[in-house]
């Protein structure tokens, strides 16, 4: 009866939420005894002098699953969880500012490595004393007890490292220049850092696991013609990779390995817009067909899987789906997109042999599509013209989409984030007015009508949020975008600007006072928010001719 309650007692605070997360409601039936994050939560923690266990995922998380599925169902470490910490989960969909500040301790912690689930051990006021990403049970296991034993017998030598770690986290957060230093030279630096990353043979920056980094792609498609070659290259391989979806088009987080031949699949919101912005903004340099039709099928599957029936967009789909395997319907990660030989045969019908060839089928094996050849190495093979290759890629392409819509789904984020969905606005109206396709713009238009109620709180919200309401402004002249973002500008001011940091406040209103200055300001993932704020006070200053805008941008420089 008393577990009964307990799930009850969560369903009620998350029916009350406005977000309604599904990630949370999903783990209802763990052995753990989840609390919200919230007041009731924290008081829980004071007055039974606990420390608070916090676990960060989402809705789209494979890793999240798993670490459900082998530890929170698990009988021995929910009842460790239940007895000795206050267990909190969150959704970082729905609570970014949560997941940004604990996500940069983990991050600190781990020589620059963090990932969800997130999982840390806070005290009673919330400052974290450790963290770390996916545990398997057994090393969860040990920490909790270690820790839960040192808690017990001497909190003071756990809150002194705990404190001490704290400290060089902010420290490495709060790390600027002087105005007087500020200069290109950080530029070249980057620039130069780059290059040496640079992995000539398969594109992209760095080793396994390889991000798509569409930001730091796009800083050098503005730079010189050696860098702008890396830039272009680099997204060549990406876009014939099984990173980019083949078949359905959009892209998925990462790739295992460094030739980007497995993917982690699921499909974020944010990675779709900033990648279909940067392809975008290849086709105008390039005037490739290859990178308008990548950036095409991202925003088209953003309109077809992401949109929501009011004209948002959700958070992304998840990497896992239901598939029948030996006689009964099994979760896996990734059987949605992938095919064996016999299936694409059947789907292929007469071009059989080419998509074999095409897509380097190999037998018995689940495979994930990417073009194996060049298309002249398949135009030989098949003694085809590249206008023949291209109809019957496009004819293949189109009954592989068919067969897989029948396909059990992954599941749907239909979290409504602000920043990722203005950034998905930008993506729309930026293509709209490169490609000439008034579709993309009313689309775009649309989404930003939607999102008129919606009232911004952290800098990322309003930067991004002033960034698409310019961008539907220069795609459709209509003055009520410009005065949206104007009106957006004054406030985002307002509410957030700091004269003595010379940057905006986050806004967070989950996170303690105390620990708002983790959040190091640097592009990542998602642009950072002094980023886009930077460019938008630059944009309104060029529109408008307003001084103090240009002079706040300089001051964020």
């Amino acid at each position: 009866m008393k577990r009964v309650l307990l799930v009850l007692s969560l369903l009620g605070a998350l029916s009350s939420s406005a977000a309604g997360s599904a990630y949370l409601r999903d783990h209802a039936k763990d052995a753990v005894h989840w609390q919200v994050w919230g007041d009731g939560a924290f008081a829980k923690a004071r007055t039974e002098h606990k420390l608070i266990f916090l676990s960060i995922g989402y809705s789209g998380c494979h890793w999240c699953h798993v670490m459900q599925a082998e530890s929170f169902a698990n009988a021995d470490v929910g009842t460790l969880l239940n007895e000795r910490y206050v267990p909190i989960l969150v959704d970082r969909e729905e609570m970014p500012d949560v997941d940004t500040t604990y996500i940069a301790f983990v991050q600190a912690m781990n020589n620059g490595n963090a990932g969800w689930p997130a999982t840390l051990i806070l005290t009673p006021d919330l400052s974290p004393l450790a963290g770390a990403s996916y545990l398997k049970p057994e090393a969860l296991t040990r920490a909790l007890v270690s820790v839960a034993d040192e808690w017990a017998k001497d909190p003071s030598g756990l809150l002194a490292n705990g404190a001490s770690a704290l400290a060089a986290v902010r420290a490495a957060a709060q790390q600027s220049a002087p105005a007087a230093a500020v200069s290109q030279e950080p530029v070249s630096a980057l620039a130069e850092r780059l290059r040496v990353s640079y992995d000539r043979t398969n594109g992209g920056f760095g080793g396994a696991p390889k991000f798509l980094q569409p930001l730091l792609i796009d800083f050098l498609l503005r730079r010189d013609s050696t860098d702008r070659e890396m830039a272009l290259e680099t997204l060549r391989k990406i876009a014939r990779s099984s990173v980019h979806d083949q078949i359905g088009g959009g892209f998925h987080r990462y790739a295992v390995d460094a030739e980007w031949h497995t993917p982690h699949f699921e499909k974020m919101l944010g990675d779709q817009a900033l990648m279909a912005i940067v392809y975008t903004e290849a086709w105008l340099l390039t005037k490739d067909d290859a990178d308008q039709r990548v950036a095409r099928d991202t925003l088209d599957f953003a309109l077809a899987s992401l949109k929501l029936p009011g004209g948002s967009f959700a958070a992304g789909w998840g990497a896992d789906s239901v598939t029948p395997l030996n006689g009964s319907p099994q979760v896996l990660e990734g059987i949605y997109y992938t095919w064996t030989e016999e299936e694409l045969r059947q789907v292929a019908w007469k071009n059989a042999d080419l998509a074999v060839y095409y897509f380097g089928i190999e037998k018995n094996k689940q495979n994930v599509l990417r073009p194996h050849v060049s298309d002249s190495e398949a135009m030989r093979r098949f003694g085809l013209t590249k206008e023949q290759l291209q109809a019957k890629l496009a004819d293949l392409t189109k009954r592989m989409q068919l067969v897989r819509s029948h396909r059990p789904e992954p599941k749907r984020d239909t979290n409504v984030v602000l920043a990722t969905n203005a950034l998905m606005i930008s993506a729309l109206a930026r293509a709209g007015m490169a490609f000439g396709d008034d579709h993309y713009i009313y689309e775009a238009q649309q989404a930003l009508r939607n999102l008129e109620t919606s009232k911004p709180t952290t800098a990322d919200d309003y930067g991004c949020l002033i960034q698409a309401s310019l961008d539907v402004y220069e795609a459709t002249y209509q003055i009520r975008w410009l005065e949206r973002a104007l009106d957006l500008q004054q406030k985002m001011d307002a509410a957030l600007w700091s004269g003595e940091k010379l940057r905006y406040e986050s806004g967070s209103h989950n996170v303690p006072a105390g620990l708002r200055d983790l959040v190091p300001d640097r592009d990542a993932d998602l642009p950072a928010a002094s980023s886009v704020a930077a460019m938008n006070l630059l944009r309104i200053a060029t529109i408008t001719g307003s001084a103090p805008a240009r002079t706040k941008a300089d001051a964020i420089f």
